[in-house]
């Protein structure tokens, strides 16, 4: 129907009812969705696509943290965490909250709650990684702190740098190089500087970097530790009686000469041999104890008192000084017996040699000891002796070089008590016969002192005058005078014999008559006066006065007398 004409309305009330909704629209205005905080929220982040900047929150150290943290997917590749993939979840509902909220489509506006809720839930998001993903700096701090105070006391570090302060050792570049330098940031010293430069300021700072930092720093350590440990090869060896390249040392130290030496003239009351072998084992026992440490560390020790390298080298040098002290004062000393054995013939192989001129074997105590056979003919004890002293001393020698040490490789080499023994036994034996069997020119003296010395003698009690010998001279026939010639001779030869002895004590003189080298021998006196008393017989028997003419003639003295002539 159409309206009544009083009851259409009028332009005031068209104008009043449009004034009436235009109100209420202003009033509902009031209640429209706001997104201005979470848009601002929302544009802390990276935008979408976009690289990340300075002021991101995705460029924060947390974020960084937390992103760098992914977990194991279904398929079992790596995906954010779940703090990260909620972060991204909360931003990304946001921004599609926000967008929608400038829809046309009036219906597609979220509600102001939604808009709450989604700036909570971002915030939330963030502020749960930016609580659990902190950076540890004190990670870094502690390894930095380690480094300076502990890892630098340890044997391995102080190894490092004695082998880079050494110009001579052959390791000595690549120390250096692991040690590094602070100021050029390289090796060991040189994280140490990176660590201090980036402590500085830690507020950037991403786990990532603290470990990879710590790590770096881990890494540099470990090279020294490994690559400069303390080394007990050498001491181990020494202690061991083994050589450089770890193989047994014959003989043993303790079980050589001159230790053995020292050991006889320390139980001998000796105060150098008891001073230097106390020395040794002082020395010997403080190598165990550092060999012991090195190879079996007391976790509970500081790392400064840990056994350095030089620590080791030093009682390896002084265990080996310790072990030349008695070798050089202690070794067999054989210069005595090389000189006692020297003063003998040099070849006593050879029976038929001649003595070597000046040697014992030339003396004529030697000589008359030699000349002393035994019933069989064969030497007497005396010689014997000798030979035997001279051989042992001779044998003992042969284990010398001309150095006076023991020859490589020679066994049995003898102690200091068996060469002083030797030496005594040969000074001994040769001292015996230098005494028992001194030349005695008594018996040759006497013989020739029953002959006339010389034509101006007038002694009456002499063989010239004898009547044998005055016979054989007034015979004057070729037999008599070879006789006297055979006696003559005889008693000049004793007498040139003779020569070589003072008549008063019967020692040789000094110097000998002219042409002879050396006094005669007991057997060369003894010869002479055998031969002197054979000349001399050879006339008494020879030359005997003829009475039996005389006595014939005397005989018929009795038949003269009754003669007619008589």
């Amino acid at each position: 129907k159409d309206t009544p004409q009083d009851a259409k309305p009028t332009q005031k009330d068209i104008n009043a009812a449009l004034k009436a909704l235009d109100d209420a629209r202003t009033e509902i205005e009031k209640y429209k969705t706001v997104t201005t905080d979470l848009e601002t929220e929302t544009k802390k982040s990276t935008p979408e696509h976009a690289a990340v900047t300075e002021g991101d929150f995705e460029n924060t150290p947390e974020f960084q943290n937390a992103d760098a943290k992914k977990k194991d997917g279904a398929d079992g590749k790596k995906v954010d965490n779940d703090d990260v993939k909620a972060y991204k979840d909360a931003l990304a509902k946001a921004r599609k909250l926000a967008q929608d909220n400038t829809s046309n489509t009036l219906s597609d506006h979220p509600t102001q709650k939604q808009i709450d809720d989604a700036l909570e839930a971002l915030k939330q998001a963030k502020q749960a990684i930016t609580d659990g993903y902190k950076t540890n700096v004190d990670k870094l701090k502690q390894a930095k702190e380690y480094a300076e105070d502990v890892f630098k006391k340890t044997p391995e570090y102080k190894n490092a740098e004695a082998i880079k302060a050494d110009a001579n050792n052959a390791k000595h570049d690549q120390a250096g190089k692991d040690l590094g330098d602070a100021t050029k940031q390289t090796g060991f010293e040189g994280q140490i500087a990176k660590i201090a430069e980036k402590l500085k300021d830690t507020s950037k700072l991403t786990q990532r970097e603290v470990d990879a930092l710590v790590k770096q720093l881990n890494i540099a350590q470990k090279k020294i530790a490994d690559s400069y440990k303390t080394n007990v090869d050498k001491l181990n060896n020494e202690v061991g009686d083994k050589d450089q390249d770890g193989k047994p040392v014959t003989p043993k130290f303790e079980e050589s000469i001159p230790y053995k030496n020292a050991l006889e003239k320390k139980n001998a009351g000796d105060a150098d041999a008891t001073a230097k072998l106390e020395a040794y084992n002082e020395k010997l026992k403080a190598a165990q104890e550092l060999i012991n440490k090195v190879n079996n560390p007391d976790p509970n020790v500081e790392a400064d008192k840990q056994p350095t390298q030089k620590e080791v080298d030093d009682a390896l040098k002084a265990l080996q000084d310790a072990k030349k002290a008695i070798d050089d004062s202690f070794g067999t000393k054989i210069d005595d017996l090389k000189t006692e054995a020297a003063k003998s013939t040099a070849d006593t192989t050879d029976p038929t040699a001649k003595p070597t001129a000046g040697s014992f074997e030339s003396t004529t105590e030697y000589q008359n000891a030699l000349a002393k056979k035994t019933d069989d003919g064969k030497d007497n004890a005396d010689v014997t002796a000798y030979k035997e002293a001279l051989k042992k001393a001779r044998t003992l020698l042969e284990k010398f070089g001309d150095d006076g040490k023991p020859k490589p490789g020679a066994k049995d080499v003898p102690t200091q008590q068996e060469v002083d023994e030797a030496l005594n036994n040969l000074k001994e034996i040769k001292d015996k016969i230098t005494k028992n069997y001194v030349t005695s020119p008594h018996d040759l003296q006497e013989e020739v002192d029953k002959s006339k010395d010389g034509k101006d003698d007038t002694s009456t009690d002499v063989f010239e005058n004898t009547p044998e010998f005055k016979n054989a001279t007034a015979k004057a026939d070729d037999t008599s005078k070879k006789a006297l010639d055979d006696y003559n001779e005889k008693l000049t030869a004793a007498r040139n014999l003779l020569a070589a002895f003072d008549r008063t004590t019967g020692k040789p003189v000094t110097p000998l008559p002219q042409g002879m080298t050396q006094a005669p021998t007991q057997k060369q006196l003894d010869d002479a006066l055998d031969a002197l008393k054979a000349a001399k017989q050879k006339i008494t028997d020879g030359y005997k006065t003829n009475k039996s003419d005389l006595t014939a003639e005397a005989g018929k003295d009795s038949d003269f007398t009754k003669t007619p002539e008589y």
